[in-house]
């Protein structure tokens, strides 16, 4: 497999995405083919690091001391990606 999709097909939920050691998970796993939803409370900086990453990316707010935003970011997450990756 080449290097660049050794993620190709999988999707990831990255917390704490937006910036620092998230964005470079998110950068990398982009970079090796998985869909990245970017999931931060910086929406600003975790907007912008999505658009940087082009259309195999997307971001959505997230703040993990909440159950209930935790929840709701599996579930768009699941919404987005539908019955198989690839489809957003």
């Amino acid at each position: 497999m080449e290097t660049g999709q050794q993620l190709s097909g999988q999707v990831a939920l990255v917390t704490g995405g937006a910036r620092g050691i998230g964005a470079a998970v998110a950068e990398l796993f982009v970079a090796r083919g998985a869909q990245v939803v970017v999931a931060d409370v910086l929406d600003d900086e975790g907007g912008q690091l999505a658009g940087v990453l082009g259309a195999a990316a997307r971001y959505t707010h997230l703040d993990v001391t909440d159950p209930g935003e935790s929840r709701v970011a599996l579930a768009d997450t699941e919404s987005a990606v539908g019955p198989e990756a690839g489809s957003w």
